[in-house]
């Protein structure tokens, strides 16, 4: 989302939104505790707690530049006490070069002001993020292109000024809450400096060598490309009409991935996008793009995440001002709850909702003061003609902030394949000091239930409900939510069934219940990306490693097929066998399957149910489908060989295996 504090205007021609378990099915008569009665269709997931998806979660957040607003002490408080009760780990902070520099003496020297009006403004948001353990994502709207500066994207004074600044607030001020610079916010959507994609890129370059002369690389990473992603057929009309025709991360990593330390991406999305689990799709392709072409190391976050509000294209006569209309709904809480599930289910590090406050920034025409309406609540409610409603809390605020609270910075999102259920999905984490935390979303108007599972967690914790339903939503008198119930974790090893009476969701969470989560499953992990077949214990004939066409699977530039029609195989030997996770790629049209086996003594062997992600679509051209498979059920006792088998289709490339992790007892 852009907000001119400093720099050209902007032209956005069209800005549109795009796109730890197993499902396991209870043998009949099997029961298990319940947490409400169950009604509608049912679903079932199993996750394993050393099944691991994404291991350095950073955590959701939200925008937090400073406001173009002025706001009363006890307006900042009550914004204090909500944020603090969000606890954010992650906070996005947006300024401008011209808020600290006033222009070039005649020398050619800048002249800084560290105490301007903005400035202060800086750092009374930076203040809040350091007291409160929130990491921040530090960065400028636009090259300073106007006055008093002149700076186009590729000088390389304006990422000297942004060197100083950094300077200044680590060495000055003593910031450590600062690990993030965002050069330029959505720089393909910018115009007339931007708009192409090689003036960034110079800029970034320049940036990095300002960061490595400074020697401060160690103490804060480049995140980038920050561009508003389109994916669906309107969005790529739009590319077409102005000549953006691929995606900048793609364009990032094929060309300076060695400048970039973390990733990130904007994402509007529309309604259908995310209730349909698109959003999920496209999200895990460029995460296992970014695996196979960089680093799984380096995190991949939405920086900018809300639904779609229309489009807004005054040329054609079609008006949708920057304001989100349903942000006072009760679906628009069950949709951005949704957004951040797929996102974790994706493999993402991190995502932050736009935005805090209506009061934030101006240019949306919300109201007296042209407010932008995005937030969480409006602090100037009940002044300007705004109603003194506008100051509480939005339902989407209960939603978002228990899933910032309950999957923080440092937790390990499990993996969660799908649920059976159209519109229907769960993630769950590992949360720092032993914790864990469930989401579950139905995202229909439809009654559901789900069946838990969670076999390898030992008894004795408790877990806190909370229930976020259009008649069920418990909170206090100031709004904010409390859970409904406890449970204990026993019933997790055979199964808790969650009611989920229509749209809505349900998180259950250990913190604060002053117990802990203990594992009774691997504690070491085994990865095999197929570049050979060293890692294997033993294979039968007629198997090749394939490196061509990486296109066609997320950039993978290796992948198990076969040579020859029949089942073919490949297996391992760990024991101490837990749970595995198989990352898989076929033709959506073909029949091609992958099977799993697991022995004690690598002679007799026993069929394993396997449980599937979503088919994720990495490739238009040939429709290449990737999917996750992991157990189905707990394997059995003993266990120390995996087979892993590929059969069922004359045509001998597909299925492709592409990787291999066993978890295991080490």
């Amino acid at each position: 989302m852009a907000c001119v504090n400093d720099g050209p205007g902007r032209r956005q021609f069209l800005k549109i939104g795009t796109a730890a378990a197993a499902v396991s099915v209870l043998p009949a008569g099997v029961a298990g505790p319940a947490l409400a009665s169950t009604h509608g269709a049912q679903g079932a997931v199993m996750a394993y707690l050393d099944n691991v998806q994404q291991a350095d979660f950073k955590g959701l957040g939200v925008h937090f530049s400073p406001f173009e607003s002025d706001l009363t002490d006890a307006q900042w408080a009550l914004v204090h006490e909500r944020l603090a009760f969000m606890r954010p780990s992650v906070l996005r902070v947006i300024i401008g070069a011209g808020w600290y520099t006033k222009g070039f003496d005649v020398a050619g020297r800048p002249v800084f002001d560290w105490d301007s009006a903005d400035m202060r403004k800086l750092y009374f948001m930076l203040d809040w993020a350091e007291r409160n353990r929130a990491e921040v994502i530090l960065g400028d709207w636009a090259p300073p292109s106007g006055e008093p500066l002149k700076l186009g994207p590729t000088d390389p004074r304006w990422t000297m000024l942004v060197g100083e600044l950094l300077r200044h607030l680590f060495e000055e001020r003593g910031y450590t809450c600062l690990k993030y610079y965002n050069l330029h916010n959505e720089p393909n959507l910018w115009f007339p400096d931007y708009g192409e994609f090689e003036p960034w890129k110079t800029s970034i370059l320049n940036l990095h060598a300002e960061l490595k002369r400074r020697g401060y690389l160690d103490r804060i990473v480049i995140i980038g490309p920050d561009s508003t992603e389109p994916d669906d057929i309107l969005s790529t009309t739009a590319d077409l009409l102005t000549g953006h025709s691929e995606s900048w991360v793609v364009k990032a990593v094929e060309s300076i991935k060695e400048t970039i330390g973390a990733y990130d991406v904007h994402k509007y999305e529309y309604v259908y996008n995310v209730e349909g689990g698109d959003l999920e799709q496209r999200l895990w392709s460029q995460r296992q793009y970014l695996d196979n072409r960089d680093t799984a190391a380096k995190p991949f976050m939405v920086t900018e995440a809300g639904m779609d509000r229309g489009l807004d294209v005054p040329e054609l006569g079609i008006r949708n001002p920057d304001t989100q209309k349903d942000r006072y709904s009760f679906t628009y809480g069950v949709h951005m709850a949704d957004y951040a599930i797929q996102v974790m289910r994706a493999g993402g590090a991190g995502v932050l909702a736009w935005n805090l406050d209506d009061a934030q920034h101006t240019g949306g025409a919300y109201g007296s003061r042209n407010l932008k309406g995005w937030g969480f609540w409006n602090s100037l409610g009940g002044q300007d003609g705004y109603p003194v409603a506008d100051r509480d809390p939005r339902p989407w605020f209960s939603t978002w902030s228990l899933l910032s609270r309950c999957f923080p910075r440092g937790s390990r999102t499990l993996r969660v394949p799908a649920t059976g259920l159209p519109g229907v999905r769960a993630t769950a984490a590992r949360v720092p000091g032993d914790g864990l935390s469930i989401a579950v979303v139905n995202d229909t108007g439809r009654a559901r239930s789900i069946r838990l599972r969670i076999p390898d967690v030992a008894a004795g914790a408790r877990l806190a409900e909370y229930r976020y339903f259009d008649k069920d939503r418990p909170t206090d008198a100031k709004g904010y939510p409390v859970p409904s119930r406890t449970v204990d974790t026993s019933g997790l090893a055979d199964g808790l069934t969650v009611d989920l009476p229509g749209r809505g969701v349900v998180i259950l969470t250990s913190l604060g219940t002053g117990t802990t989560v203990r594992a009774t499953g691997g504690t070491a992990t085994f990865t095999d990306d197929l570049d050979d077949l060293s890692k294997t214990h033993a294979h039968s004939s007629g198997l090749v490693i394939d490196k061509s066409n990486p296109g066609y699977f997320a950039g993978d530039g290796a992948r198990l097929k076969r040579t020859a029609h029949g089942a073919r195989w490949v297996s391992y030997h760990r024991p101490g066998l837990t749970s595995f996770a198989l990352t898989t790629y076929k033709v959506s049209a073909l029949f091609g399957k992958v099977t799993a086996a697991v022995s004690q003594d690598g002679k007799t062997w026993k069929d394993v149910d396997l449980a599937a992600s979503p088919l994720y679509k990495v490739d238009a051209l040939q429709d290449w489908r990737g999917a996750v498979l992991t157990p189905a059920a707990p394997l059995p006792a003993g266990a120390a060989y995996l087979k892993i088998q590929l059969d069922g289709d004359l045509r001998v490339f597909s299925p492709q295996l592409a990787k291999v992790e066993l978890n295991y007892r080490g």
